[in-house]
């Protein structure tokens, strides 16, 4: 990942880590290194608490007690703690003062405003996260991204081995915190009368595969071409239909660029094997998803999701409804659904969500939200763009299509390679934060 392309090896340029910065260097590593493992080896206090996120609450605590925060970039870190705040006081002012908990309530893990609240705690480690994702790549960038190669390598290379386990119909190991019975299970998928596993350390498929996707496209920048593959292979294993797209999208990106790399042809040819190798498995993810008129196909799932999220933004236009709200009220807006798609089709005893990050922004936070959003989001993407490699601009291509139909964004590693690319454009000079 350098200005003229040969793999990232950065160690004879890099000056060492001062004593100050090393914890939360080596801190930020282990939280990069597990990033992958969402599901596997969490630690279950009511919910999923994950090393990465252990990891990060850890130096939070060592920069509040020690009264040195190191932070990457003023600006991003401020904006990111404004759009955190906003999403903590509307969830407050439309569940404590307004009322607005939505028919659906009771569906709460807790209660609506903890369970609100809980999310915005997410956010923060979010923003937390990429603070200190973008400072370990900008101390250490080679080292930050080899961090990533561990960590989705081992990821990538126990989903291959489930993956090929399962279709041999064969028992498969334990690993804590991860459930491996036979479905129904979000970490199965039924292909040609096989239930084959397909969500790495991951809680599902759609969480892994753009994942997986994110580090075919920085191994690609880096010139690692084998590790590349490797981790397309495990990418198609997911059958994550998401994942797929965001591939086909970053795909179009390098070639729209115009860059004559060999990078780019070996995409294509791995792309083309990966689709179109077997009809069954294109049909499998493509076909029967995007063509199916049942109440539970994908697409009819995702679009009444849409609409009932349109529909609440429509009446909660400033403020939405409250950050992991959607789900107690959906029910409410089904008038327009049941007019547009038929019958909704989804069960009351289930909490749902919006399966959309536009659509959870919009009707969670409101106008003002997607303010306080654009004015944390966008100065970060501007300064990562800046970054040379058209593989890791194109993984910014992919990360806008996955969120069409990812479950929501605080998914750590979206974060993470923003923080990456950030650190790294700053390592180089391409970009210019006001402190690091």
């Amino acid at each position: 990942m350098t200005r003229t392309g040969e793999p990232l090896d950065m160690k004879e340029h890099m000056p060492g880590p001062e004593a100050a910065a090393r914890p939360a260097l080596l801190l930020a590593l282990a939280a990069v290194a597990s990033l992958p493992f969402m599901q596997a080896f969490s630690v279950n206090v009511g919910f999923p608490l994950k090393i990465y996120e252990i990891a990060i609450i850890l130096w939070s605590a060592v920069a509040i007690i020690t009264l040195q925060m190191p932070v990457f970039n003023k600006r991003f870190f401020l904006t990111g703690l404004l759009f955190f705040l906003y999403a903590a006081a509307a969830l407050l002012i439309n569940v404590q003062i307004l009322g607005k908990e939505g028919s659906y309530s009771y569906l709460a893990r807790f209660t609506p405003i903890l369970d609100g609240l809980l999310k915005s705690g997410y956010v923060l480690l979010c923003v937390l996260g990429f603070n200190l994702f973008a400072y370990a790549a900008a101390l250490d960038p080679a080292r930050a991204v080899r961090a990533w190669y561990w960590g989705a390598g081992a990821s990538a290379a126990i989903q291959i081995l489930l993956f090929l386990l399962s279709a041999a119909g064969l028992p498969l190991p334990p690993l804590p915190g991860m459930v491996l019975e036979p479905p129904p299970n979000l970490q199965f998928i039924d292909f040609m009368g096989m239930f084959l596993y397909r969500a790495g350390t991951f809680l599902e498929g759609n969480y892994a595969g753009p994942f997986f996707v994110l580090s075919f496209l920085i191994a690609l920048a880096d010139r690692r071409n084998v590790l590349a593959g490797f981790f397309l292979l495990a990418a198609a294993t997911t059958f994550s239909t998401s994942a797929f797209a965001g591939l086909a999208g970053a795909f179009v990106y390098l070639l729209l660029t115009k860059k004559k790399q060999p990078s780019v042809y070996i995409l294509a040819a791995a792309i083309t094997a990966a689709m179109f190798f077997s009809w069954s498995f294109f049909e499998a993810i493509i076909i029967e998803k995007l063509s199916g008129a049942k109440s539970t196909d994908s697409l009819v799932d995702r679009m009444n999701t849409f609409l009932s999220a349109a529909q609440m933004f429509a009446g909660n236009i400033v403020l939405g409804v409250g950050l992991g709200q959607y789900g107690f009220h959906a029910f409410d807006y089904t008038d327009w659904v049941q007019r547009s798609l038929g019958p909704w089709f989804m069960d009351t005893r289930t909490k749902t969500i919006a399966n959309n990050v536009y659509a959870e922004l919009a009707s969670e936070l409101g106008l003002l939200g997607l303010v306080f959003f654009y004015m944390f989001v966008s100065p970060i993407v501007r300064m990562a763009l800046k970054i040379s490699e058209p593989a890791i601009k194109a993984g910014f291509v992919a990360i806008a299509i996955f969120w069409i139909a990812a479950p929501t964004f605080t998914i750590m590693y979206y974060w993470a390679f923003a923080g990456l690319a950030c650190g790294i454009a700053y390592y180089r000079g391409e970009g210019k934060p006001s402190a690091a």
